[in-house]
């Protein structure tokens, strides 16, 4: 084609662009920026002057980038395609030699350096957020573990035990008894309210639920040393006055229970929907925070059950929604061999499992086993 038809060159400014040669789909080689016809060759200065960018020159065989040292905050990217595709009017394409039919396509990507900062940002939000959650579980975190209710059974004998750090209220029954039950409830248990079930299907046994600290009349505030603290306290007391004790502990109690029986050996013990500890209980609940670096009452079961020595008959619900059926499983492994025994009560789950008849009839069964009233 006669280039005096396609206008006069254009004359490019001195630039830090210097553009290698460029080899197109047609062999025909385009050695600098003005080698390219005036229409495409203005709008590309056009870009390089208003941008100051990097610029990208491909084809659909090679790529090649043609950068400059002093304008980096920016990367352009000129792509030259095929004109088959392209929206170029027949007026543009004129301006285009043969060995040149390509369009321009132009996408700018952010900035290294302010990319750089944005990743900075959004890195600093997330742990910022991170570490919000962790502060704010380890702050709150006992009150997703103790829910302290006040007593609604005032027909009922109480007791107060001097722990030595607190005062316990127990509920109680038929104190003469010189066999006893020593009763640790769940989280959120009123066992004022329990106790008249247990009595009337547990004759000539002395019965006495703790309520913990912080919950019916108990003074302080729950914890686990504070906890195991008290049921240590509580049981050397009733020693001195009954000769044979039975302790039953139920979700959160069971684990206080374990210490008990793991410490002084008493008659038998009856573990009511048990875990292995609250530490694996709440890792499955919130498994991306470091639970065992922020929880501060762990309730490590296992780490009791290899010292219990007496008879131990473990309660457990087909259903249960808050203790999966592993932990329960991990926790009777820990046991000393042919110490403990499993029944699943079916049909019930965590809290409706004293509403069976199986259940009632298993707790009375090993109760009197354990005193010898068969």
């Amino acid at each position: 084609r006669d280039r005096s038809k396609a206008g006069p060159r254009v004359r490019i400014p001195s630039s830090p662009f210097f553009l290698t040669p460029h080899q197109s789909t047609s062999g025909s080689n385009c050695k600098t920026l003005g080698g390219i016809e005036p229409v495409v060759a203005q709008l590309i200065w056009q870009i390089f002057h208003t941008l100051s960018s990097e610029v990208h020159f491909c084809d659909c065989q090679k790529s090649k980038l043609y950068s400059s040292p002093k304008h980096q905050n920016r990367l352009l990217r000129v792509s030259f395609l095929s004109c088959r595709s392209c929206a170029l009017t027949d007026e543009d394409r004129s301006y285009l030699s043969p060995c040149h039919k390509y369009i321009i396509t132009i996408s700018q990507i952010l900035p290294t350096r302010r990319m750089s900062f944005i990743l900075a940002l959004i890195c600093a939000f997330c742990a910022f957020i991170y570490l919000g959650l962790c502060g704010f579980f380890f702050v709150t975190q006992r009150s997703f573990i103790y829910f302290p209710c006040q007593k609604q059974n005032y027909t009922v004998d109480q007791i107060q035990v001097n722990t030595g750090q607190a005062l316990v209220q127990l509920s109680a029954s038929n104190l003469k008894s010189k066999r006893a039950i020593l009763y640790f409830g769940g989280n959120a248990e009123d066992v004022s309210v329990s106790l008249p079930e247990y009595s009337r299907r547990i004759a000539d046994v002395a019965i006495y639920m703790v309520h913990y600290r912080g919950y019916g009349h108990s003074t302080g505030n729950p914890s686990e040393k504070g906890l195991r603290h008290d049921a240590l306290a509580i049981y050397r007391h009733l020693k001195k006055n009954h000769v044979d004790i039975l302790v039953i502990g139920r979700s959160l109690g069971t684990s206080l229970a374990i210490d008990v029986a793991a410490e002084f050996e008493p008659k038998g013990l009856l573990l009511i929907t048990p875990f292995d500890s609250v530490q694996a209980i709440a890792q499955r609940v919130v498994p991306f925070l470091p639970i065992r670096l922020l929880l501060r009452d762990s309730y490590l079961s296992i780490d009791f059950a290899p010292n219990v020595q007496c008879p131990t008959l473990i309660l457990a619900a087909s259903n249960d929604e808050l203790i999966p059926k592993e932990n329960t499983m991990r926790l009777i492994k820990k046991f000393p061999e042919e110490v403990a025994t499993l029944q699943v009560i079916q049909e019930t789950d965590h809290n409706s499992i004293s509403n069976s008849t199986l259940y009632w009839s298993s707790v009375c069964h090993f109760i009197n086993k354990s005193f010898g009233l068969l």
